[in-house]
């Protein structure tokens, strides 16, 4: 590991040199949040006697599932851009840009070139009505991934090995071979994952021009249980009911891909019910274009219409791909080796 190279990566947007753990003044090119988080925030823009913000047009409202009141609640402030659906930040974050967000997953929204930082609803209130934000520059370790990913592990494995490194509140900025070879699902995958052990904020770089660092490898396979890490030897055959594919309960076109990969030849065990939800219409029809839909109905995987979460009775075991308080929490390629298996069963792995 290195520290400290991402304060590179902040002067180029701040414009100005500035020192690790100093506090720096910034002017987000955009402000984002859920249309539902509002509720949070107006109290404090009451507070503040806040009628108009510093600039509507910098302010970028989505909400999935959409609801009418959180339109109500934000008319009298002159939002010009909302969206109803999930956010994808490539559409609307630009290389260059400094965004806020009211999510401590805005890790996760790895745009080249951007900086995406959470804050919280009252900072983000203070942003709608000031435009600026004092910020205290996080301490950013980088980590090389020195070989592409075995098949059988995943990104959230991954997250766990890098962020045994990490202490909160830092960031990470990822660079090596095996960085190189993730394509953008994966990323934003990681970078998800990483948000889950409250990382800063996460990028990834090419990195070779500044010198080999301590290397993060011999990556293996994770397991949690009720939201608290276990090992595999413990639980493994403990009968599984029910097995849920895609991150934060949604699956993107890389779960898809791996899930069908993963399936070749199997099918579903009987006794379990294996679900994979569609994070969009878009990701459905790339994964039905792809073939990767027909494989896993073949294989007795159900697919939900897209957005919907199907919850788990009180009485099932439930693997899931998504971080969860409650059952399994596991890689994809555990959840399907799991669901074939009908019992809690790791993925082999080099």
């Amino acid at each position: 590991m290195r520290e400290n190279v991402g304060g590179s990566l902040f002067r180029s947007h701040t414009g100005k040199p500035v020192r690790v753990g100093s506090f720096t003044m910034i002017q987000p090119s955009l402000c984002i949040f859920c249309g539902r988080d509002f509720s949070q925030i107006e109290p404090f823009l009451k507070a503040m006697n806040c009628k108009y913000l510093f600039d509507a047009d910098r302010v970028l409202v989505y909400d999935d599932p959409w609801e009418a009141a959180n339109l109500d609640a934000l008319r009298p402030y002159h939002i010009s851009h909302i969206y109803q659906g999930p956010l994808d930040p490539h559409l609307q974050i630009k290389p260059g840009m400094v965004a806020v967000m009211c999510d401590a997953h805005a890790p996760m929204y790895d745009v080249p070139g951007a900086f995406v930082m959470p804050v919280t609803p009252r900072e983000m209130a203070y942003v709608l009505t000031a435009g600026e934000l004092w910020i205290r520059l996080p301490q950013t370790i980088g980590v090389e991934l020195p070989e592409p990913l075995p098949k059988q592990i995943g990104p959230w494995d991954a997250a766990e090995a890098i962020a045994s490194h990490l202490t909160e509140n830092q960031s990470v900025e990822i660079f090596g071979d095996g960085a190189d070879a993730l394509n953008a699902d994966q990323r934003r995958e990681l970078a998800y994952r990483l948000s889950e052990y409250k990382i800063h904020s996460c990028f990834f770089t090419d990195g070779h021009s500044r010198g080999r660092m301590t290397a993060v490898d011999a990556i293996e396979p994770v397991l949690y249980k009720n939201g608290v890490r276990t090992e595999f030897e413990k639980e493994m055959n403990t009968p599984i009911d029910r097995v849920q594919i895609g991150s934060i309960g949604l699956a993107d076109e890389e779960d898809f891909r791996t899930a069908a990969e993963a399936f070749a030849g199997r099918s579903v065990h009987p006794q379990v019910k294996c679900f994979i939800t569609p994070g969009s219409r878009a990701v459905y029809r790339q994964a039905l274009q792809n073939g990767d839909v027909q494989k896993l109905v073949k294989a007795g995987v159900l697919i939900l219409p897209p957005t919907e979460r199907k919850l788990p009775t009180g009485t099932e075991t439930v693997l899931s791909t998504s971080w969860s308080e409650t059952g399994y929490t596991a890689s994809v390629y555990t959840a399907v080796e799991s669901a074939a298996a009908g019992v809690l069963k790791e993925a082999e792995h080099d």
